[in-house]
């Protein structure tokens, strides 16, 4: 642990591996805006790092993963900063696109809105057979601000993009390994072994060979996604204010009301 004063997430450092894991287990993982925080805090310690060679992104409850952004916090946001919202998010998770070590995303149970849009920007993903992928968005009156669409239609195709987002639908784990999203899919018995043995390999490897591989990859990705991402942003903080703030709301009422009934 290099932090003794994180509350939403857990960083763990074995030797040449760190995981980070989401920890709001009151709020289903939502990222809300302390998380966000502290996310990008690990990342600019591990931007120092010169130890570490693999970072694992996890969750300590094997049934989800993330149930997105907090749509409190999300609520919340002012008229003026929606926009200011998507940037912010993009920045500090686009970061692990430029971290010198690979970055797995290990995505179990659901994975849905932020949650998935942070583990798109991890270098590969690895999905226990339990996973369900889901992008809710739409529902709310919004889009991902996250880079979710961007980087989404360039991994897993247009077609599959937009089937994910306006069909309603959700992505199971073999869902995502036929469009692309993810690379490997493991049984429960076979899952943690999969992952260690994967991470086990790239603690073996030379870092800064690894870290040049991971550094051309994304350079060819990104000659133009970054008009991509200025345009969701836009486009996220436009809708948010023009019908998702009401729709959050109106979602979030409508718990309490089956709560109390």
């Amino acid at each position: 642990m290099k932090h003794p004063d994180y509350k939403s997430i857990l960083v763990i450092q074995q030797g040449k591996q760190c995981e980070i894991l989401l920890n709001r287990p009151e709020r289903k993982n939502a990222i809300n805006l302390e998380m966000l925080q502290e996310l990008d805090f690990a990342f600019e310690w591990l931007m120092q790092d010169n130890e570490i060679n693999v970072v694992l992104l996890k969750s300590p409850d094997p049934e989800i993963f993330s149930a997105g952004g907090d749509l409190t916090d999300i609520a919340s946001v002012s008229p003026d900063d929606a926009y200011n919202l998507g940037l912010r998010v993009q920045s500090v998770f686009s970061k692990l696109t430029k971290l010198p070590q690979i970055v797995v995303a290990c995505m179990r149970g659901k994975v849905m809105g932020g949650g998935a849009e942070l583990c798109l920007y991890a270098d590969f993903r690895i999905a226990h057979e339990n996973m369900t992928l889901m992008l809710p968005e739409l529902r709310h009156g919004m889009i991902p601000g996250a880079g979710g669409i961007s980087l989404l239609s360039r991994i897993a195709g247009i077609g599959d993009t937009l089937f994910l987002l306006a069909g309603g639908t959700s992505f199971s784990a073999d869902d995502a390994l036929r469009t692309g999203i993810v690379q490997h899919v493991a049984d429960n018995q076979h899952y943690d072994e999969f992952v260690s043995r994967t991470a086990s390999f790239m603690m073996e490897t030379e870092r800064e060979v690894a870290a040049t591989a991971k550094h051309i990859a994304w350079s060819n990705l990104n000659r133009s996604i970054g008009e991509c991402l200025c345009m969701e942003s836009q486009e996220f903080g436009s809708l948010l204010n023009r019908f998702g703030r009401d729709k959050i709301i109106e979602f979030m009422n409508s718990k309490k009301a089956k709560k109390t009934s």
